[in-house]
């Protein structure tokens, strides 16, 4: 299989991160605001995903090469009812999405981190 190893889709991810913390934590602060509703951004170009690492069906019998998010039921915004004053913020629900931007963070920066190490020493200043 060959593989592909971009910095600059890195870059995007790290960005993309970025841009999502903002919208949770705005959904956050705005939890008891009346009629707010949740927002989030669609999820992170599956086409720059597939761009890292290549995939391609050697045998018929392998798992076909669906996106990863093609079935966005589980990131669904507003999955929680909407309260009296008409605002559709679950605290619980914005928890698990800031546990999970930070987890992807923390993943994305170490790769950047470490593609960086093999660069230096392929240039010889480590």
């Amino acid at each position: 299989m060959e593989t592909k190893f971009n910095i600059e889709n890195l870059k995007s991810r790290l960005q993309w991160l970025e841009a999502r913390q903002k919208l949770v934590a705005s959904n956050v602060a705005n939890a008891n605001t009346p009629g707010y509703k949740s927002r989030d951004l669609r999820p992170f170009s599956a086409e720059v995903l597939n761009n890292l690492v290549p995939l391609r069906v050697t045998n018929v019998a392998h798992i076909g090469l669906g996106t990863p998010f093609a079935d966005d039921s589980a990131r669904k915004v507003g999955a929680f009812e909407t309260v009296p004053d008409r605002n559709n913020i679950g605290l619980e629900d914005q928890m698990t999405r800031l546990a999970d931007i930070q987890i992807d963070y923390q993943t994305a920066t170490s790769l950047y981190t470490k593609s960086l190490g093999i660069i230096k020493t392929a240039i010889g200043r480590r």
